[in-house]
């Protein structure tokens, strides 16, 4: 199938996490946080189904490690495109290059993301 998606991308904060239930420590690091209902399950079926799965998110590294660490979600992610790692935040498109690119994901094939 030459159209398929190859990949999705995805936010952390209300999209995968519900950020007003995020517990911080000084360094405003994330420790735990609750999922959006649903969250959970979505990533496990876009594994199930063959997808690749990027994490594409401002803030501090540890943060998402904690959390999806929590909900046992970690491991579906094969990366992780995070703005203080990658030296620029979203909408910056060199967020979403960093993220394919770690992907293996040819400039070709970038439509073939969401």
């Amino acid at each position: 199938m030459a159209n398929r998606i190859l990949a999705v991308c995805l936010d952390f904060g209300d999209t995968l996490a519900d950020e007003a239930s995020e517990v911080k420590d000084d360094t405003l690091t994330a420790l735990r946080a609750e999922l959006i209902p649903g969250a959970g399950e979505l990533l496990h079926e876009l594994k199930r189904r063959g997808y690749k799965l990027a994490l594409v998110a401002d803030g501090r590294p540890g943060t998402y490690s904690n959390v999806l660490r929590q909900h046992s979600v970690h491991e579906l992610f094969d990366v992780f495109a995070i703005s203080e790692e990658v030296g620029v935040e979203k909408p910056d498109p060199r967020m979403f290059v960093a993220a394919l690119d770690a992907l293996d994901i040819e400039l070709e094939d970038y439509e073939r993301t969401v």
